[in-house]
């Protein structure tokens, strides 16, 4: 890849390939490659499988901070495509609508903290 530079944003593909195989590692490995030579690339969407991995691997708080993380880069970006594909089959048609109304990146944000607040299985308990 070293000598293809517009194939450097092949890592977070490969990354995606070795996270379906169940190899989380290798996937972290590929995803730590992408940010290296593509920082500003694909944020969100790395900052999410980045997310999945660690989840898979038992580190729930880390993926709550790359959860978190992608989001703010969906806000900064004013894009929250990956965020919806990643979640929109599990809306329900009242939370399906609500999102069709939403504008500002802000609104965006206080949606998905309502949604996966109301997904949470133990409230209170505090992560």
């Amino acid at each position: 890849m070293a000598s293809h530079p517009q194939s450097r944003d092949w890592w977070l593909d490969i990354a995606t390939d070795r996270y379906r195989l169940g190899e989380y590692r290798s996937a972290l490995e590929a995803l730590s490659e992408h940010r290296r030579s593509c920082p500003g690339t694909r944020v969100t969407e790395r900052h999410l499988l980045r997310g999945r991995c660690l989840l898979a691997l038992g580190d729930t708080a880390a993926f709550e901070r790359e959860y978190g993380a992608a989001l703010e880069a969906a806000v900064g970006a004013d894009d929250f495509a990956v965020l919806l594909r990643d979640t929109e089959t599990i809306f329900s048609a009242a939370e399906n609508k609500a999102a069709r109304k939403l504008e500002r990146p802000e609104e965006w944000r206080s949606f998905f903290h309502a949604f996966w607040k109301r997904k949470d299985p133990d409230p209170v308990a505090p992560r």
